[in-house]
């Protein structure tokens, strides 16, 4: 059993690390401080899991950023529904679809088209990842470019999730659109959706859809089972909505100094903020603490 009193007196086999607001600073980089200190856990011959809403790529670009990936480099993808081994990705080329995963879990063509209907008569547009044609949208907005920017994958617009792809399978789905819509249309969407969706909302303008109810925090059970790891010698780190059942499930959850206040209450410890190193000074006390 894992001492709270002192939190970080705390044995760890694996490290889960949300990236926004967390492991990145607010223009987006690393500081050598918190690169140093992930390339340090891993040395010692712990994971490290970088856990995100985005592509397996950018999980990849982050750990080649610091100079980190190595054989216990891994990434939860999609905000749950994908665990990724980053080093087998890069050896298959870093595609953009049709990757492989150490576990995954994919909503189908009907599962979207009944979102699309709904999302489509809020005035909203989505986009999702498709396990075999990457990005899908149903157009190009200012919204969807900011997605593009972001994943650096490639992407078919013009996509009708209303009919046909009847094999396709998607990882995620996001819609977007002007704040006030989407606040109005969260309260209204219909139990059948509920029911086969995780709804999450990550922005102003995005409201994501995960799969069968998958969330960093499930994946991170999903990863540790694969891994032969102990989910109470885990330690998990994240600022927002999306990282709340990750930050509970772990066995030391870190919320971030500019955390919302929902995740600093249910966390078991609140270090500095993005931008002054918080993961960086908890790494390096655990690291004294267990070496």
């Amino acid at each position: 059993m894992q001492d709270k009193t002192d939190p970080l007196s705390f044995h760890f086999s694996l490290v889960a690390l949300d990236l926004d607001g967390t492991l990145l600073r607010n223009d987006k980089s690393i500081s050598e401080r918190a690169a140093k200190a992930v390339r340090a856990v891993e040395a010692s011959g712990r994971y490290v899991a970088i856990t995100t809403g985005r592509h397996p790529n950018s999980a990849l670009r982050f750990f080649e950023r610091m100079d980190a990936l190595g054989p216990k480099s891994l990434a939860v993808c999609f905000n749950g529904s994908a665990v990724i081994d980053l080093c087998a990705f890069k050896k298959e080329g870093a595609p953009d679809s049709l990757f492989g995963t150490l576990w995954e879990d994919t909503a189908d063509a009907q599962e979207l088209a009944l979102l699309d209907r709904e999302t489509s008569a809020a005035g909203l547009d989505l986009h999702a990842y498709s396990k075999t044609n990457s990005l899908v949208l149903e157009k190009v907005t200012g919204y969807s470019t900011r997605e593009i920017i972001h994943a650096k994958v490639a992407y078919t617009d013009r996509w009708n999730f209303k009919k046909g792809h009847e094999s396709e399978r998607y990882y995620k789905a996001v819609a977007t659109g002007p704040k006030d819509l989407i606040d109005d249309f969260r309260p209204e969407i219909s139990n059948k959706v509920r029911d086969s969706f995780e709804i999450m909302r990550t922005d102003d303008n995005f409201l994501e859809f995960i799969p069968h109810h998958n969330s960093k925090g499930s994946a991170l059970i999903k990863l540790c089972s694969v891994l032969g790891v102990n989910i109470g010698e885990c330690v998990a780190f994240g600022d927002a909505e999306n990282d709340l059942v990750m930050i509970k499930n772990a066995g030391l959850g870190v919320a971030m100094g500019n955390a919302m206040d929902s995740l600093k209450k249910a966390a078991d410890y609140v270090t500095l903020t993005n931008m002054q190193d918080g993961v960086a000074v908890v790494l390096e006390q655990l690291m004294r603490e267990d070496n």
